[in-house]
């Protein structure tokens, strides 16, 4: 997901290997964003994003120097209220070379060093740093015609869509409506299928299919936002998630103070290392404010855990390809051929030959991955340790639970698991809640948490027990 192209395949399959590493410390709750491509022109029907082209920047998707960029620069060099600088180390392992990542808002980047990474210095804009862009910092009007631009072929499938939701209201309102419309009606998969040939990507998932990926929800969410007035842009990169952090590791001989300064939500944590996979790929949207310029926006709904790709999915993509074709109906795009009974039994045996083949290796290296962990998990110290046995917690928690899985926090969690924990105590034995709402103590978990996962320092015996006798 690196260069705008839509609708071509039915399913994403992830590898889940390294694309790029990553070198930061964390310093709030929210997603690191790091992008590489940005959109500013839809082509109907052809299915793809035009980037946008940056007044003659040599990286025509560079956010260097942006003009948000430079009031939070400024903010910070002023000693403004919550205001940050960091530097992001990201070497690029397997991901798209056309161009560079990066954070928002980057200010300064500096030549590749240390082991191939390039560090990149940023300017957060935290919760509280009301810091304003000026519109004079920009090289003209902060935005032109293409922002606002929606194709004429896309306006009767847009106008029958905001029918659905509320779309009166400032713009925070109307961006939040639409954003819950797509949450409660329209559901996530990574099994979508393709857009069918001849037809439009954005229409096509409005009207008819109705469910789709990153991809679908933000592209449709920036023509739909242009529409209602709002200028908005299709954005493009990897999206890191404040829960990935506890599975980083500690960027060995990196000091905290050299890779940020300033206020931080987290505190002073410690410089990880996160890598990054196409599993974090994501697509997201930018919107335009008078008061913060152009800032991030993530439309794509919370989804729920995917069923594995059954027989049937696996048989299609094999005899009907997984890739647009010229060749085919108008509906499917599919090879119109005629197959013998014969010829298809004789292809279902080689696949189920192949799928318990796939199995078994599967298995395999579920087994190896177990024992690494494992190994892993008797080497470490108590703050690996804590933060190990709680990933796996949480993840097994969390996979058929779609409100924990929402969770982006440890507070949150804890919270979370507390009521519940709560519930079914009550439910069992009322008289015993009373004892259960002294001993477990939400805040002590949460720091505890906090500090095993991004503190250099060890966390003592007795709280990793007691962390351990309240939620495992």
């Amino acid at each position: 997901m690196n260069s705008g192209k839509l609708g071509a395949v039915s399913s994403i399959k992830l590898d889940y290997q390294t694309d790029l590493m990553i070198r930061f410390t964390p310093y709030s709750y929210d997603t690191l964003y790091l992008k590489h491509f940005v959109g500013e022109s839809y082509n109907p029907y052809e299915n793809y994003w035009t980037r946008i082209n940056y007044n003659n920047v040599e990286d025509d998707d560079t956010d260097v120097l942006s003009p948000e960029a430079k009031a939070l620069k400024k903010h910070y060099e002023e000693g403004g209220a919550n205001a940050a600088m960091g530097i992001i180390g990201i070497r690029n392992v397997d991901g798209d070379r056309n161009g560079i990542y990066q954070p928002y808002y980057t200010g300064e980047i500096n030549d590749y060093n240390d082991f191939g990474y390039m560090n990149e210095v940023f300017y957060p804009r935290l919760n509280g740093n009301e810091s304003k862009v000026d519109t004079s910092l920009y090289d003209g009007e902060p935005y032109n015609e293409s922002d606002l631009l929606v194709p004429e072929e896309n306006i009767a499938a847009i106008e029958e869509f905001i029918q659905n939701f509320d779309h009166e209201g400032t713009d925070e309102e109307i961006i939040a409506n639409l954003i819950n419309y797509y949450q409660d009606n329209i559901p996530y998969t990574i099994k979508p299928g393709k857009t069918p040939r001849k037809k439009d990507f954005v229409n096509y998932f409005l009207t008819e299919n109705k469910k789709g990926y990153c991809a679908h929800y933000a592209s449709s969410a920036t023509l739909i936002l242009r529409y209602l007035g709002i200028p908005a842009r299709y954005v493009e990169g990897y999206a890191i998630s404040y829960y990935q952090l506890s599975e980083a590791e500690l960027a060995e001989g990196k000091d905290y103070s050299d890779y940020y300064d300033g206020y931080s939500e987290l505190g002073e944590t410690a410089v990880l290392q996160v890598n990054a996979t196409d599993a974090d790929a994501h697509a997201w949207i930018e919107v335009y404010s008078e008061d913060r310029g152009w800032y991030p926006v993530d439309v794509t709904p919370a989804g729920e855990a995917e069923e594995s790709e059954d027989f049937w999915d696996m048989f299609d993509d094999i005899m009907n390809g997984d890739d647009e074709s010229d060749a085919g109906d108008e509906d499917g795009g599919q090879l119109n051929v005629k197959i013998s009974d014969n010829m298809v039994r004789g292809v279902v045996y080689v696949i189920i030959g192949i799928i318990a083949l796939v199995i078994l290796v599967l298995l395999g290296i579920r087994a190896v991955a177990g024992l690494a962990l494992l190994i892993r998990f008797l080497k470490s110290g108590l703050n690996d340790r804590l933060i190990i046995r709680y990933s796996i917690y949480y993840k097994k928690k969390s996979r058929f639970n779609k409100e924990l899985k929402d969770k982006i926090n440890y507070l949150e969690q804890i919270q979370f698991i507390y009521n519940r924990k709560k519930e079914k105590l009550i439910k069992k034995d009322e008289s015993k809640a009373h004892l259960f709402e002294e001993e477990f103590d939400i805040e002590k978990i949460v720091d505890i948490l906090d500090r095993a996962g991004f503190s250099n320092r060890e966390i003592a015996d007795e709280e990793y027990d007691y962390v351990c006798k309240m939620l495992f």
